[in-house]
């Protein structure tokens, strides 16, 4: 198995999930750093939806990146076993990471 790359974008197996969880396979930012992902064979990552609302928090992604407009919720962050990596979808390129940095809790990045 792979350990993922900060900043990549992956399908990722939420469930089981407890409460306001996310659950279901959808899309998730990894922003923890390559060497921890490695290290410890799990990932920090935040969930995407398509569901897209206003919000300050909440960073928009163009539909060039996943298909469709989608945005990075930093509120749904959760360590996961590397896992509950399905399949790697995309990287999000260097000016969206840096657009989103200051509202993205990094492990170490």
């Amino acid at each position: 198995m792979r350990s993922p790359l900060r900043g990549e974008i992956d399908w990722i197996d939420w469930s089981p999930h407890r409460g306001s969880e996310q659950a279901g396979t959808r899309p998730g930012l990894v922003i923890s750093a390559d060497a921890f992902n490695r290290e410890f064979h799990v990932c920090t990552v935040l969930a995407l939806t398509t569901k897209v609302k206003p919000s300050m928090l909440a960073v928009t992604l163009p539909k060039t990146v996943i298909g469709e407009v989608c945005q990075v919720l930093p509120w749904q962050i959760m360590t996961i076993s590397e896992n509950r990596l399905e399949d790697f979808l995309t990287d999000l390129d260097a000016d969206h990471m840096a657009e989103s940095s200051g509202r993205f809790v990094c492990c170490g990045g």
